[in-house]
Parts: C-alpha cells; sequence; structure tokens
C-alpha cells in the first residue's frame, strides 16, 4: 500500500509535495512550479523507474496475462483495504493515463486486472479446499427405483451433474460478492487502537460460520512474503544465527531456528522449570567440566607434565643448536 500511496502523491507529476519540515498538525506543502528542475527530473524518472518494474502489469497487455498478482489477491481478502476503489482502481486509472491510454481504454484495463485476480483466486481454492467444504452444499440425490423389464430395455434418462470445479467456482464467486459488501471491521484494542491482524480476523469469522471457502485462501495467501525487506531480513536474521554451525545443523533444523526466531509466540523460556537452590551443578553437562579429582595420580606426576609441556612448546631444532653452541 506504500507503493500506491508514492505513486499517487509524492510521485504525481501534478501533485504537490510534502515539505520534509511538514507535520500532520501542519502540513507544508510544494508546488510542481515552485521545484527546481533538478527535483522536477528526479521525480519523473522515479515514476518511470517505478512504473517500468511494478506497475506495468496494469497497463502493459503481456504482463496482464503472466502476472500472478499475489499482492493484489492479499488486497482483495484484507479487512480494511478490500475496497478497490480509493487505492487499486484508482492506481490503475492513473497509470494507464500517465501511459497515454483513454479513460475508456483504462477502465477496460481495469477490468481486464479485475477478472485476472478473480481467476487466480478461482484457481488457488481449486487447489486448496477439501471435500468437506462442499459437504453441506452438495444436494441430497433422491433415489429411483425402476421395475425388472425397465432395468432390462428402457433406457436411463440421465441428467448430467455438474462439475465440483464449477460448484466451488459459485460458491466463491458468492463469498468474494458477500465480503465486498459486508461491512467487516477488525477488533481494536482500546489501549494503543491496534486492530487485530487479518489471520485472527478471517479466522474469527471462519468461527462464526459467515465464510467457508475463502479462509482457505486467506492462509494460503498471507503466508507468502510480498516485501522483499521482510524476505532479506528474515535471510539476515536465520543465516547470522546458523552460519557457525551449518555445518553440522540439518535442513530441518535450521528451518526450524528460522521459523521459531520469526515467530516468538511458540516458544517461551520463561516456561522452563525453575532450578532449585543449590542444585546448579547437578544440571550442569558433563561435557564442560573437566573430572580432574577422580585421578590422584595426576598430582603425583606434575613434574613430567610439565617437562612434556616444556618439550612441546620448545622444538627439536632449537635444542639441537643449543647444545652446539656449548660444545
Amino acid at each position: 500500500m506504500i507503493l500506491y500511496s508514492i505513486r499517487l502523491n509524492d510521485l504525481g507529476l501534478e501533485k504537490p509535495i510534502r515539505h520534509y519540515l511538514s507535520t500532520r498538525k501542519k502540513p507544508i506543502w510544494i508546488q510542481p512550479s515552485d521545484l527546481t528542475p533538478l527535483a522536477s527530473t528526479t521525480r519523473r524518472l522515479l515514476q518511470e523507474a517505478l512504473d517500468k518494474r511494478f506497475f506495468i502489469r496494469y497497463y502493459d497487455e503481456t504482463k496482464m496475462a503472466t502476472t500472478s498478482y499475489v499482492f493484489e489477491m492479499q488486497q482483495k481478502l484484507h479487512p480494511v483495504f478490500k475496497s478497490p476503489r480509493h487505492n487499486l482502481n484508482a492506481v490503475i486509472l492513473k497509470v494507464c493515463q500517465s501511459h497515454g491510454d483513454s479513460g475508456r481504454v483504462a477502465c477496460e484495463k481495469r477490468d481486464k486486472v479485475h477478472q485476472r485476480i478473480r481467476d487466480q483466486l478461482r484457481s488457488l481454492i481449486e487447489r486448496v479446499s477439501e471435500p468437506r467444504d462442499m459437504r453441506d452444499t452438495m444436494p441430497s440425490s433422491t433415489p429411483v427405483y425402476y421395475n425388472e423389464l425397465e432395468e432390462i430395455f428402457a433406457p436411463r434418462n440421465s441428467r448430467p451433474q455438474p462439475h465440483n470445479n464449477n460448484r466451488l467456482q459459485r460458491f466463491l464467486d458468492e463469498e468474494l460478492d458477500r465480503l465486498m459488501n459486508d461491512p467487516i471491521e477488525p477488533s481494536r484494542n482500546l489501549n494503543n487502537n491496534k486492530p487485530e491482524s487479518v489471520l485472527s480476523s478471517w479466522g474469527r469469522m471462519e468461527r462464526e460460520g459467515n465464510y467457508r471457502l475463502l479462509p482457505n485462501v486467506v492462509k494460503v495467501l498471507f503466508a507468502i512474503l510480498m516485501s522483499s525487506c521482510q524476505i532479506e531480513r528474515d535471510f539476515s536474521v536465520s543465516g547470522s544465527m546458523v552460519t557457525t554451525q551449518h555445518t553440522s545443523l540439518s535442513q530441518h533444523n535450521i528451518d526450524m531456528c528460522s521459523f521459531l526466531n520469526r515467530n516468538r509466540d511458540f516458544m517461551d523460556l520463561l516456561q522452563c522449570e525453575a532450578i532449585p537452590r543449590g542444585q546448579h551443578r547437578q544440571h550442569i553437562p558433563s561435557c564442560f567440566t573437566l573430572p580432574l579429582d577422580a585421578d590422584p595420580d595426576i598430582y603425583m606426576d606434575m613434574d613430567s607434565i610439565m617437562d612434556d609441556m616444556m618439550t612441546n612448546f620448545v622444538s627439536s631444532a632449537t635444542l639441537y643448536e643449543d647444545q652446539k653452541e656449548e660444545v
């Protein structure tokens, strides 16, 4: 969503730019006519680079057919940003018009993008749906009985049964349309006014029985990281954590360490059992101790041990040279 805000406001060539001293209470704006040629050129080049690397999926026909639109699917299923009127639609129309498309052509491309997103959701629901999702929606079949002659000679009037995928798509379309009109408001904490997470909101709606197919799609979509900053951060933290031991740890251990490191809710060191006072020595692993007290002969042979240590520090070549000088 930050990219949308940047493209609509900061990189909109006709929009004013917020001054670096501006605040929410006292906004300060710089009009496009007051910008220096260097600032105007930099703004235009940044807009062209961002359009070429990301927003090309909205105005180029070839990119439309090959883009997965994962981010847009996440946005459509987000409880807060699900309405595309002020975000996705505004960006598509703005980008298309910036690249020379008329209003009618821009609207047609907007509709194509929405159809592509819906097709991707349909394809995903076919993969993640389970038979139990359709258990209560399957029509009950009435048994038909035939007499002996009908069983032998009469043709059966068979009615073609609709395919399960078509039924899934129909129920998915119904839930999507209902989601757009459903006034969903995430629960907020009264102390910090922080809304509940997307998965928490959908988990609550699934328990209430409002939706059955879309929660399965949400679990898959929001498990995908869309920000390269998050991916690089996770890999850097996990890599630094296991670099010194990566030769002795298996891949599953590294994956589990990475998962636990980025999901602190799954572990709590304070839940470990406390060691009673005076019993700390009993909990020290044996590999961290050297049992010198168990062998009293070590103290008797201390002189020979010291001689061996001196021999290791002084090479035989040095001893030979010293003896040669004495002669």
